[in-house]
C-alpha cells in the first residue's frame, strides 16, 4: 500500500504519525460551547479523488483483514469521500504515515472457553450532519473472565443510520448493532460445536443498559427508533446479558473516535501487537513450538 501510494513514507528519514487520526480535544463549559468544524478547504480534482478512493478502499481491506486499529480512520475517511477535499486527503496521508510506523502488526489469540464476548460504545454527534458512530469489538474469551481480552474475531466502526437525539440513544443503538452481529456469530459458533450461554455485552452507559434491560423508562424514549428495541426481545429470550464497564476500560471506545496518544497506545495493546517487538516475537516462537 505504501509503495503504491506514498513510497516516500518508506524512507528511514520519514517520521511516522503516532496515531491514525488527529485528536481534537473537546471543549467543556457554557462559556466555550462545542462547535461544528466545517471543512472549507478546496475540493480535490478528478485524479486526486480517484487516488483518495483507492487509498480508502485499501485501508478498509487492510483494517478488516489484518489490523483492526485502522478501521475507525478508514470509516471516517469513507464517510467524507462523497465531497473529497484537501483536508480529507491530509487525513488520509496521516493514516498512511501511521501505517509506515506500524507496518508489522499482528493479532494475538489465546486458548479460551470459546465464549463470545462483545464490547460496544458510541460517539455522539462526532460526524458531519449530526451523525453518530457505533463501535463494537467481538472476541472469544472465558466465562469467568469476560473482561480478559483475546484477539478480535471481528470489529465494527460505522455510522448510525439515523440521527439520534441523545448520547443514551446512541449507546442504545450501539447495543442493538453489537447484538445483531453477535446473533449471527452465536449461530456459527453453535454449528461449530461451541454452544453459547447468554452472550455478555459490555457497555459504559447506564441509561442505555436500563433501556435494554427494560428496568428504566426514559421520558423521551418514544422518540427512539423502533428498531433498536429489538435488543429487548433478545434479552427476554435469554440470548444476551448486558453489563456495565467503566469508560476507561471499554475497548470499543477506540472504534468510535480519534484518541490522544496515551489512550490510543493503551487500547492498541489489546487489539494488535508489533511483530518487531521482542516480547511478541518470543510469544510467536513459543506458539509455533
Amino acid at each position: 500500500m505504501l509503495t503504491r501510494f506514498r513510497p516516500q513514507y518508506l524512507d528511514p528519514s520519514h517520521r511516522p504519525a503516532y496515531t491514525p487520526g488527529r485528536y481534537i480535544a473537546p471543549i467543556y463549559g457554557n462559556k466555550s460551547p462545542q462547535t461544528t468544524n466545517h471543512d472549507t478547504s478546496p475540493t480535490l480534482d478528478a485524479t486526486q479523488s480517484t487516488e483518495l478512493q483507492a487509498i480508502i478502499g485499501t485501508l478498509l481491506y487492510y483494517a478488516r483483514a489484518v489490523d483492526p486499529s485502522l478501521l475507525p480512520i478508514a470509516n471516517e475517511l469513507a464517510s467524507k469521500q462523497a465531497r473529497p477535499t484537501i483536508q480529507v486527503m491530509r487525513a488520509a496521508n496521516r493514516a498512511l504515515s501511521y501505517c509506515a510506523g506500524h507496518s508489522n502488526m499482528c493479532i494475538t489469540y489465546y486458548a479460551c472457553d470459546m465464549c463470545l464476548i462483545v464490547f460496544v460504545d458510541a460517539s455522539y454527534l462526532s460526524r458531519s450532519e449530526a451523525r453518530s458512530v457505533v463501535g463494537c469489538i467481538f472476541f472469544l474469551g472465558n466465562h469467568a473472565e469476560p473482561t480478559r481480552i483475546n484477539g478480535t474475531i471481528t470489529t465494527t466502526s460505522s455510522i448510525i443510520p439515523c440521527v439520534v437525539a441523545s448520547a443514551a440513544e446512541a449507546e442504545y443503538a450501539a447495543l442493538f448493532t453489537g447484538a445483531q452481529t453477535a446473533a449471527g456469530l452465536r449461530t456459527t459458533l453453535h454449528d461449530m460445536g461451541y454452544p453459547q450461554l447468554p452472550t455478555t455485552i459490555l457497555c459504559d452507559n447506564t441509561t442505555a443498559i436500563g433501556l435494554a434491560n427494560d428496568s428504566i423508562k426514559q421520558k423521551r424514549s418514544k422518540a427512539i427508533d423502533m428498531r433498536f428495541h429489538w435488543i429487548r426481545d433478545r434479552i427476554r429470550q435469554n440470548q444476551f446479558c448486558i453489563a456495565y464497564i467503566p469508560t476507561a476500560k471499554n475497548l470499543a471506545g477506540y472504534m468510535t473516535k480519534n484518541l490522544p496518544k496515551d489512550v490510543h497506545d493503551r487500547f492498541l495493546f489489546y487489539l494488535v501487537r508489533n511483530t518487531n517487538d521482542t516480547a511478541t516475537r518470543c510469544l510467536i516462537a513459543q506458539r509455533r513450538h
